[in-house]
C-alpha cells in the first residue's frame, strides 16, 4: 500500500469482543454519571413479611414438602416435612392432602398448627384453610393471648377466634412433662372466645 494509507490494526476475536463491549458500555456508564440529582433513583429495600400475598392483598397459599403430587385445580398430596403457609397460618405435618376445590386440608402425623400465636399439636387435623374451620383430634394447645393451655380429645374451630374443646383441660401453669399442674380446669366441654377474651 502507498505510504500515505494507514493499514488497519489486526485484533484477535477475543480482543475484538472486548473492544466492542467497551464501545457499548462506556457511553452508558458516562450517561449514568451525568444524570441530574433529581433523576437518580435510590436503591430498593425489601421489607420482611411472614405472609405471602398476591396483587389483591389476599394471602397466597404456599405448600412445601419433600414430595409433592399435584393435580392442577384439583388436589395436592404432600409427604415428608410438610409445611403449609396461608397468611398468619402455619401448618406442619408428616402428610397432607389439600383439596383445592373445597379448600380443605387433611393433615396426618405430628400435626402442628400456629395461628395468631396459638399453637395446637396432635395426630390428625381437617381444616378449611381460608375460613379456619375444622377439627383437630387429641391436640395439646397453648393460647398466646391468655398464656394458658391444655389438652383435649377433640378441638373444633368455628373460625380463628372461636373454638370448642371436648373432654378438655385448661391451666396457666407451666407445662412440666409427666407432672400434674398446680391447678387446672377439666370439663366435658369448653368454649373459648378470643374476641371477647372469655372461656365458658
Amino acid at each position: 500500500a502507498p505510504p500515505s494509507v494507514t493499514r488497519p490494526t489486526c485484533h484477535s476475536p477475543v480482543a475484538r469482543h472486548l473492544l466492542s463491549l467497551l464501545c457499548v458500555s462506556l457511553p452508558a456508564s458516562m450517561y449514568a454519571q451525568t444524570l441530574p440529582d433529581e433523576q437518580v433513583v435510590a436503591p430498593l429495600h425489601l421489607r420482611p413479611s411472614k405472609a405471602v400475598t398476591n396483587d389483591n392483598a389476599t394471602p397466597a397459599l404456599v405448600l412445601g414438602a419433600q414430595r409433592l403430587s399435584i393435580e392442577v385445580d384439583q388436589q395436592t398430596t404432600a409427604e415428608g416435612a410438610v409445611e403449609l403457609r396461608y397468611g398468619e397460618l402455619l401448618l406442619r405435618s408428616d402428610k397432607l392432602r389439600y383439596d383445592q376445590v373445597d379448600d380443605l386440608a387433611d393433615a396426618q402425623g405430628n400435626v402442628e398448627v400456629n395461628k395468631n400465636g396459638n399453637v395446637f399439636k396432635g395426630p390428625s387435623l381437617k381444616l378449611y384453610v381460608n375460613r379456619f374451620e375444622g377439627e383437630f383430634l387429641q391436640p395439646t394447645y397453648f393460647f398466646s393471648q391468655t398464656g394458658g393451655g391444655g389438652h383435649a380429645a377433640r378441638v373444633t374451630f368455628s373460625d380463628a377466634k372461636h373454638l370448642r374443646a371436648e373432654a378438655g383441660t385448661y391451666s396457666s401453669c407451666p407445662v412440666v412433662p409427666d407432672t400434674e399442674p398446680a391447678w387446672q380446669i377439666t370439663a366435658r366441654s369448653m368454649a373459648m372466645d378470643f374476641e371477647a377474651n372469655e372461656g365458658v
